[in-house]
């Protein structure tokens, strides 16, 4: 349902179960720690935020899922697949080897301040770039099915991305 969702730009229809979802978690989260659960609460908040979005969306939209299997289909795939998963695993190790270092050669206190740091330097371009990424994608699907002309889309897609980027960043 949230692929579909978004491949035909719906994302007013996907706000209902993930707000849902996101005060279900907190609420449980909650009450599990002043229960005394400590940071088990987290964990059961996280999965009954995901169990309450999951159950808005199969009420929300009762497409039918069904398994099957397709050979052709998924060694296309895996073809594709595979890149990604070794760009994003080389991505991650990218980004993780200055936390290595500050581990290793400065101990866990200090890494521990320096994910800190950065997580809260980074936050606000990390909302918008995620906000983004997930309407870019199927908003460039869609507007490559109308045929419009591809360097006009990266420069209007480049153009709003900045408006939103340059007052977080500064």
């Amino acid at each position: 349902a949230d692929t579909q969702c978004q491949v035909s730009l719906r994302f007013k229809e996907l706000l209902i179960p993930k707000v849902v979802g996101a005060v279900i978690g907190a609420v449980v989260a909650i009450g599990l720690v002043v229960s005394g659960f400590s940071y088990w609460s987290i964990v059961w908040g996280i999965l009954a935020s995901r169990l309450g979005e999951a159950s808005f969306m199969i009420r929300g939209f009762p497409w039918k899922v069904r398994l099957a299997w397709d050979n052709h289909l998924a060694r296309q795939l895996w073809r594709y697949g595979s890149y990604m998963m070794a760009a994003t695993l080389l991505n991650f190790f990218i980004l993780q080897i200055d936390n290595l270092l500050v581990g290793k050669l400065l101990g866990l206190t200090t890494l521990g301040y320096y994910v800190l740091a950065f997580r809260w330097a980074n936050f606000g371009s990390q909302e918008v770039a995620s906000g983004i990424g997930s309407v870019l994608f199927p908003t460039f699907s869609h507007w490559r099915a109308t045929e419009r002309n591809p360097v006009t889309m990266f420069e209007t897609i480049m153009r709003m991305s900045a408006a939103l980027y340059m007052p977080i960043c500064v």
